[in-house]
């Protein structure tokens, strides 16, 4: 199976099907909505021939993106790989701009649609869907070094956690006691705190506990974030910060492995623990 062992053993093969797979799902959905709204306005005795213009052309860039996704292959190079599947920001920059001439011209003409507004907010989602994806794609790949100053842990972790949008029936319960100070590059740390609280909202859809405690132990500023959820598998157990690798539907697989590369670049570790009470993340970063 073809990996790159400069990229931590990154599976070419899973890379580019997740790729593939998970930008290919949004696409599809705004080629459907711009389908169904430009059939909605050709119908109407006096069809906006700009309008119309607009949706075929938003169609035609659906098209490209989808050509570029089946060219993103496994036996590209990583880099190779990855510069493709960044390329699809121009066709998404296209759609984008086609909607927002689209939506005045659409949405200021009584009677109102609500059936073709409905459409067109469904493709503003999906374009930042889509965007989402690339974007952790590029950081995952261009994150390089850091910048790092001496900070209060705590004070730090209980400012990410105050401002941190739990889901409804997502309660947090935290224990800050490292009283330490550490170098860190704090919105580096911060994104990495925030995909782990992400993930367990995520694993607990009816509701839960996330709990967060810090201390000191041999030197090391220890952060655990544990959830109330099912907990981690056996498979992901080994395969947690495998780039790439992910359980869980509408996933690409990198907010682990970003956690990972953080947390390495802090010369720190991050480690998944099994547990009977939830998913449990541990982060060590040295006391300065």
């Amino acid at each position: 199976m073809a990996t790159d062992l400069e990229e931590g053993g990154i599976d070419l093969a899973a890379m580019t099907s997740l790729i593939r797979h998970e930008v290919a799902n949004p696409m599809a959905v705004i080629g459907n909505s711009a389908y169904f709204v430009k059939n909605r306005l050709t119908a109407k005795p006096s069809a906006d021939e700009k309008a119309v213009a607009l949706l075929q052309a938003m169609e035609s860039e659906v098209h490209a993106a989808t050509a570029t996704l089946k060219s993103i292959r496994p036996e590209l190079k990583l880099q190779a790989a990855v510069a493709k599947a960044m390329e699809l920001d121009s066709s998404l920059k296209s759609i984008e701009g086609s909607l927002t001439s689209l939506k005045p011209r659409v949405e200021g003409k009584p009677p109102a649609d609500e059936k073709v507004a409905k459409h067109l907010n469904i493709i503003g989602m999906e374009i930042q869907r889509a965007y989402g994806i690339l974007q952790a794609i590029d950081f995952y790949f261009k994150l390089k070094s850091l910048s790092p100053q001496t900070a209060d842990l705590d004070l730090f972790l209980d400012e990410v956690l105050s401002g941190h949008p739990f889901p409804a029936g997502v309660k947090l319960k935290k224990s800050l006691q490292s009283k330490a100070r550490v170098s860190m590059e704090r919105p580096r740390l911060a994104r990495a705190l925030k995909h782990l609280l992400d993930n367990c909202a995520e694993a607990m859809p009816s509701g839960g506990t996330v709990t967060v405690s810090s201390k000191t132990e041999k030197g090391q500023a220890v952060v655990e974030v544990q959830d109330s959820g099912p907990g981690f598998s056996p498979e992901a157990l080994v395969k947690a910060f495998t780039p790439f690798f992910t359980t869980r539907e509408r996933k690409l697989g990198l907010s682990l492995a970003t956690v990972k590369k953080i947390m390495t670049l802090h010369k720190g570790t991050a480690r998944v623990m099994k547990s009977s009470g939830g998913a449990v993340v541990r982060l060590s970063l040295p006391v300065a």
